[in-house]
């Protein structure tokens, strides 16, 4: 009786707890949209294009972000194994109860970059190229000031 107990258990707790590390989509909030970043760290090279800021402050890479609909000034980080990174600037309206996410296409050592919806593939940014350098040590000032003019 103690082992069909345990059994039950055990299978319930699978059932509860392991649910939670499937991706499901949630709602998103009224007057927001869900920006997801993109991440290819399965193989190598390893890249991502993500937005770089984040409360007006540099950012590290996140899977997604919810935020405010409406016009934003966006500063997007692409970064690649095999050749540095860029940054890109976004000036864009976003609408509310959408899912939007950033795409990227590599050519050389440069790479080409744009928002698009999840749902549709419709394209709602202009596309912009970046040429992908080492990063400058002295470009961290220039990534705060960036930050301090965007809208995210």
């Amino acid at each position: 009786m103690k082992i069909v107990k345990l059994v039950t258990v055990v299978a319930l707790s699978s059932l509860v707890f392991g649910c939670g590390v499937f991706p499901f989509e949630k709602k998103v909030k009224d007057n927001h949209f869900v920006i997801e970043n993109y991440r290819q760290d399965i193989s190598t090279p390893k890249e991502y294009v993500y937005l770089a800021c984040y409360r007006n402050r540099q950012s590290d890479y996140s899977e997604s972000r919810e935020l405010m609909a409406g016009r934003h000034n966006l500063w997007v980080k692409a970064q690649f194994d095999i050749g540095g990174e860029g940054y890109v600037n976004f000036d864009v309206t976003l609408d509310a109860g959408q899912r939007y996410a950033l795409k990227r296409q590599v050519t050389d050592n440069k790479a080409a970059i744009w928002i698009e919806e999840t749902d549709t593939a419709k394209v709602v940014s202009e596309v912009v190229t970046t040429e992908l350098k080492i990063p400058k040590v002295v470009d961290n000032k220039i990534r705060i000031e960036q930050c301090k003019s965007g809208t995210v």
